[in-house]
């Protein structure tokens, strides 16, 4: 019989999610009214607002604001996180996460459940995507693969999926 060399109880985290990208078939997703602006310094408020949201609804972790000030700044220090708005009212976030000669990684792509189902997070991504394929960068993101609507987003305006990952934390202590 075979033995792991570690105990379940090390597992802190697991999940599978899918590797997107896309080529050439982008469906530009049109909302009116609506565009991708880049990150102000004084959306901070916003932005952890939004991160903590993101993280929540992730991983299902409360998070305490004070702790995730770090994370915040470095998100906006990176300059790669814009923000939707509608009628001038920050409605979803979205963040280039990785950027390579050939490639963009997009995640943290959030809108806050009262802005759900409104067509916001297919025309961000959608807009991302357009200026990146206008860069010469092919984008991709990964999904959780039991987030049906995420999955269902990405295919809808051009994703294709090219891959599965399979994440496992392990607690060492």
């Amino acid at each position: 019989m075979f033995k792991p060399f570690f105990k379940e109880e090390k597992i802190l985290n697991q999940g599978t999610f899918l590797d997107y990208e896309v080529q050439f078939n982008l469906f530009h997703y049109i909302v009116e009214g609506k565009e991708l602006i880049a990150l102000k310094t004084s959306d901070k408020d916003i932005v952890m607002k939004f991160w903590v949201g993101f993280v929540f609804d992730c991983f299902g972790i409360n998070v305490i604001e004070e702790k995730q000030i770090p994370v915040v700044d470095s998100l906006i220090k990176c300059e790669k996180l814009y923000l939707w708005e509608v009628d001038n009212e920050i409605c979803g976030m979205v963040n280039i996460i990785h950027q390579s000669e050939r490639y963009a990684r997009i995640n943290n792509v959030y809108t806050p459940s009262e802005e759900r189902k409104k067509g916001y997070a297919s025309a961000m991504v959608s807009e991302l995507c357009s200026k990146l394929i206008n860069e010469g960068l092919i984008p991709m993101l990964y999904a959780d693969i039991k987030n049906c609507d995420s999955n269902k987003v990405y295919k809808t305006i051009g994703f294709t999926e090219s891959g599965r990952i399979d994440n496992i934390v392990f607690n060492y202590k």
